[in-house]
């Protein structure tokens, strides 16, 4: 049996390794140039903050469906990494509400003034009183720091 040539092999991977290292040149000296840009215009990483919690509707109401939802700036540009979870009294939402009750929803990205902002909320589809009392944390991490915020539902029923 004729063995292929290690020769000829050789010559069609040597291409194939320019051509990579092309992009990889091309792809640094876009995020150069983009980390360059957001530099001059002032652009600073920071730690992340939450900017808002909010419930909807406004009030917890036994036997009612709620939502609550957590949004913050991740105090950096748009290419860096941001993740925002919700913990049940320092467990995650999965552990803490198997049954599916209380889920978290999927996770929603985007840009303001060069800064990514996350969002994410937690749905009950319906308040029982245990709910009430239970501490929740809206945690944001990002790689320059974490941020949270608590929230404890107290029932609008007396």
């Amino acid at each position: 049996m004729d063995r292929p040539q290690t020769g000829s092999t050789r010559h069609l991977h040597v291409p194939l390794l320019l051509l990579l290292l092309l992009l990889l040149l091309l792809d640094h000296l876009t995020l150069t140039r983009a980390a360059e840009r957001m530099r001059r215009k002032g652009f600073k990483n920071r730690k992340p903050t939450i900017t808002k919690l909010t419930l909807t509707p406004g009030v917890a109401k036994l036997g009612e469906t709620l939502v609550l939802t957590c949004q913050a700036n991740s105090g950096a540009g748009r290419d860096t990494p941001a993740m925002i979870y919700w913990l049940a009294n320092n467990q995650f939402i999965e552990e803490a509400y198997v049954d599916g009750r209380v889920a978290e929803r999927e996770q929603r990205s985007w840009t303001r003034k060069e800064r990514l902002m996350v969002r994410k909320s937690l749905k009950f589809t319906r308040m029982i009183p245990e709910d009430f009392g239970v501490n929740f944390t809206c945690i944001v991490m990002t790689p320059k720091g974490t941020s949270w915020k608590n929230i404890t539902l107290g029932s609008s029923e007396s």
